[in-house]
C-alpha cells in the first residue's frame, strides 16, 4: 500500500500533528506583541509594556490527529498566524488581530495547500462534513462523507502537487476521499487508505525546559558578557552569574515554574525574563527584580474597546464646518457600534473603516457607501452605517452635498 504524508514548507520547524501540551511559550515575531503563551483553551499575547496586552480563548479540539493551537503561515506573508482548532474556529495574524472566525467551529481543522501553492487553505472537519475556506475566510467548498467522520488527514493522492482530504469513517476501517481542488469524490468508501497523517510546518514552541535547567546563558546584567543563567528552584526562579557565588536574584513564582523565555520585550537593549507557571504569568528585569504577574485564565481579562474618529470631510454645504460638527457629534454613538460588539465577540477586530454619505436638500443621508474595512465583523459596520443614515446633516448649498467618514477601531484587554 503506498502511503503518502503531504509537506508543508514555511518558517518554522515541521512538526507532526498532534496535541500539543498543556503550557507553551513562544517568541513571537510581533513588535506590539512580543511574547505568546499558549495555555490549553487559550493564548496570551504579553505586549511591549510588559502586560497581558490581549487573550483569545476557544474551546480546542482534541482526539487523534488533532491539533487545538496551530501556529503557521497560512497567508503568505512569511509570519506565523494563530490558528484556533475547535470552536469557534478563528485565525489571528502574528500582530494579533483577527482575520476571520467560523463561528459554530470544527471537530478537526487541517491546514495545507489544498487550492493554491503560494496561501494555505483551512479544513474544517464537523460531524459527517469537511469544508474548506481560502487563508482570508473564503468558502472554496465542502462536501459529506454521508456517515461520522472520526478524523481526516490532508495529503497529494492524485499526484496534482496539491492536497487532497482523506477521512476516517467512525466506527469503522473504512475511509472516503476528496479532490482537493473542488471537492469531487476519488473514492466514496475504501478499506485501504493512503495518508498516515498530516504533516504540518509549525511555528515552534520556545524550548524553556533547558532555560529553566540553567543550560543556557544570556547577558543579563548588560556588561557585554552572557555568562547569566536561570535555574528553577521550587517555587522560584534563581538568577545566577558564573563570575558570583551568590544569586544576583529571585522570581517567587506561588508555583513551580514550567516555562521560561528571554527577550528584550520593551526595546530597551535589556533582556527581560518571562517565567510561567500552571496558573500566572511572571515578568521581570534582567536581575529578575522588578517582578509583575498575570493571570493564566482567560476569563479575568476584560476587552477595552477604542473607537477613534480619525477625520471627517464634508463638502457642498452650505456651512461645511457645521457640517462636519453634526458628524462629529455622532463619535459617542459611532463607539458604541463597536464597543457594543468587540464585547460579545472576541474576534470583531480591529482596523479603519471607512464610509461615504450622500446627503439631499432635506439634510437627511440618502444613501451611505462602505468604500474600506479592516474589519471582520460586519455587524460593527453595519450599525457605523446605520448611524450616518439615520443623523441630520445642514442643507446642503444645491441639491445635495457629501460626507466621508474615516473610523478606526481597536482594542486591548486588561
Amino acid at each position: 500500500m503506498n502511503k503518502l504524508v503531504f509537506l508543508s514548507f514555511v518558517a518554522g520547524g515541521l512538526m507532526l500533528a498532534s496535541s500539543a501540551s498543556a503550557q507553551e511559550i513562544y517568541d513571537w515575531p510581533s513588535k506590539e506583541a512580543p511574547v505568546m503563551v499558549h495555555d490549553s483553551g487559550a493564548v496570551y499575547f504579553i505586549g511591549k509594556d510588559k502586560t497581558v496586552w490581549r487573550t483569545y480563548k476557544w474551546k480546542e479540539a482534541k482526539g487523534k490527529n488533532k491539533l487545538g493551537l496551530i501556529t503557521t503561515d497560512i497567508d503568505g506573508s512569511g509570519q506565523p498566524n494563530v490558528v484556533g482548532a475547535g470552536r469557534p474556529l478563528f485565525v489571528v495574524d502574528h500582530n494579533t488581530t483577527p482575520q476571520w472566525q467560523e463561528k459554530k467551529g470544527c471537530d478537526q481543522v487541517l491546514v495545507a495547500n489544498i487550492i493554491d501553492a503560494k496561501g494555505k487553505e483551512v479544513a474544517c472537519v464537523k460531524g459527517s462534513k469537511v469544508s474548506v475556506y481560502s487563508f482570508d475566510g473564503q468558502f472554496v467548498w465542502s462536501a459529506s462523507v454521508g456517515r461520522g467522520i472520526d478524523f481526516c488527514n490532508a495529503g497529494d493522492i492524485n499526484g496534482d502537487l496539491m492536497a487532497d482530504i482523506e477521512c476516517k469513517h467512525r466506527g469503522a476501517k473504512t475511509y472516503s476521499r476528496f479532490d482537493g481542488s473542488n471537492g469531487e469524490v476519488l473514492a466514496q468508501s475504501t478499506d485501504a487508505n493512503e495518508l498516515e497523517s498530516t504533516e504540518m510546518n509549525l511555528f515552534d514552541a520556545h524550548n524553556g525546559a533547558d532555560i529553566l535547567a540553567g543550560k543556557e546563558t544570556f547577558d543579563l546584567n548588560g556588561d557585554g558578557t552572557p555568562e547569566e543563567s536561570l535555574l528553577a528552584d521550587g517555587n522560584a526562579v534563581a538568577v545566577r552569574s558564573r563570575s558570583k557565588k551568590a544569586a544576583m536574584g529571585r522570581i517567587e513564582t506561588k508555583s513551580a515554574p514550567v516555562s521560561a523565555i528571554v527577550k528584550d520585550i520593551d526595546g530597551d537593549k535589556k533582556l527581560d525574563i518571562v517565567v510561567i507557571t500552571k496558573k500566572d504569568i511572571f515578568i521581570s528585569d534582567g536581575a529578575g527584580k522588578k517582578v509583575a504577574s498575570f493571570p493564566l485564565k482567560a476569563s479575568k481579562y476584560k476587552r477595552q474597546p477604542v473607537a477613534r474618529l480619525d477625520s471627517v470631510y464634508t463638502n457642498g454645504f452650505e456651512d461645511d464646518a457645521k457640517a462636519k460638527d453634526a458628524v462629529t457629534a455622532l463619535n459617542d454613538k459611532l463607539a458604541k457600534c463597536y464597543s457594543g460588539q468587540v464585547r460579545k465577540n472576541q474576534f470583531a477586530g480591529e482596523g479603519k473603516v471607512l464610509l461615504s454619505a450622500e446627503v439631499n436638500a432635506k439634510g437627511k443621508a440618502k444613501s451611505v457607501t462602505l468604500t474600506h474595512t479592516e474589519l471582520p465583523d460586519k455587524k460593527v459596520v453595519k450599525c457605523a452605517e446605520n448611524t450616518l443614515k439615520k443623523a441630520k446633516y445642514p442643507k446642503p448649498a444645491g441639491e445635495s452635498a457629501s460626507v466621508n467618514v474615516h473610523l478606526f477601531y481597536t482594542f486591548r484587554d486588561e
